[in-house]
């Protein structure tokens, strides 16, 4: 299936480590991945590029994984508030 110009790819990673015993530390990435082509030069193949990014790093403990769902929360929340401007 080929792709529309513009369509966007949400993308989430998330890396986790374990440091100092049961003290855990990771690193969020919210990325939006779109279709993109040259204005100037249309001969150019378009090109799959991040549009839009947000991470963040953390740390939380063994029973606090809510902190980490928080911050997917959060994430997401920055990109809809940045999405739905610009695309009623």
């Amino acid at each position: 299936m080929q792709k529309k110009m513009g369509e966007p790819i949400l993308i989430a990673n998330f890396s986790g480590t374990v440091r100092l015993g049961d003290v855990f530390a990771y690193k969020l990435e919210l990325l939006m991945h779109q279709r993109v082509r040259l204005q100037r030069d249309q001969s150019i193949a378009p090109v799959v590029v991040p549009t839009w990014s947000v991470s963040c790093v953390g740390s939380f403990r063994a029973g606090e994984a809510a902190k980490v769902r928080r911050a997917v929360v959060d994430a997401v929340d920055d990109f809809v508030k940045a999405y739905r401007p610009v695309n009623p």
